[in-house]
């Protein structure tokens, strides 16, 4: 009698398999969902009612899966992991998402960072998380300053930064026209003009016969502003943030 529902298979409301590997009574249920392998304790209730989740299917995107470890909270008081978790995976594989911001297509999210359980204590042993800016925004997690041109999510690539650094690295291809990056043409001066932007202000720095010279100007107005973001905040960011702020390299290519 006890072994009645051992073996037999169940669906729950999202349509996946799983069957009982143990039963003691009905509130002592073990049960094993077919396709992942993803086991859990249950009751007889919550099998009936089709509410067993399967930490292990994705669920986000087609790709994101919460693992064994972790509910979903939504406290207000702390950072929440799980907004930001489903944040890049939604940037990376969302196409609707991508519409509006093309600057993801390509995008990706390692294997280990797809595993919300995972990136939950990734976070917790990183510099500048939980950390909050002069406004009070809770730190940015960025994969653009690590690696130059890197188009993957992960923990070898990822850091947490304050919004104003996130702000000074954003590259807009599509709001910049012909010219190179910082570079626009004055009309009613006749010259090209070097505008470099300083949190959300823009900053012009001069005018200039040719884009070229605007460049320049840019260029150096850029990594010099870089340099005093990585001093102001040196003691509050990863030591690699730092170091890749203090060297970073503006090119005409951006």
């Amino acid at each position: 009698m006890i072994n009645k529902y051992k073996d037999r298979v169940f669906t729950n409301n999202k349509n996946l398999e799983f069957k009982i590997i143990y039963y003691k009574d009905t509130n002592n249920v073990i049960v094993e969902f077919i396709k992942t392998g993803y086991v859990k304790s249950t009751t007889m209730r919550s099998i009936n009612n089709g509410t067993l989740k399967d930490k292990l299917s994705p669920t986000v995107c087609g790709v994101g899966v919460l693992g064994y470890k972790y509910k979903v909270t939504f406290d207000c008081n702390e950072y929440n992991k799980h907004e930001v978790w489903r944040g890049f995976i939604r940037r990376c594989y969302d196409e609707k998402h991508q519409i509006n911001n093309p600057s993801y297509i390509g995008c990706n999210v390692s294997d280990n960072f797809k595993n919300y359980s995972y990136f939950y204590e990734w976070c917790d042993k990183q510099v500048g998380f939980n950390q909050k800016d002069d406004d009070g925004e809770y730190f940015h997690i960025d994969k653009d300053l690590l690696v130059k041109g890197n188009k993957t999510y992960s923990e070898e690539t990822c850091v947490f930064i304050p919004k104003a650094i996130n702000l000074a690295l954003v590259k807009s291809v599509t709001s910049r026209g012909k010219f190179p990056m910082g570079v626009l043409w004055k009309e009613s001066k006749k010259r090209f003009v070097a505008r470099i932007a300083m949190g959300n202000k823009p900053v012009d720095i001069g005018y200039f016969k040719s884009s070229t010279e605007a460049f320049n100007a840019y260029k150096q107005a850029k990594e010099n502003y870089l340099k005093e973001l990585a001093e102001k905040w040196k003691d509050e960011i990863d030591p690699r943030a730092y170091n890749a702020l203090m060297n970073y390299q503006v090119e005409i290519t951006d």
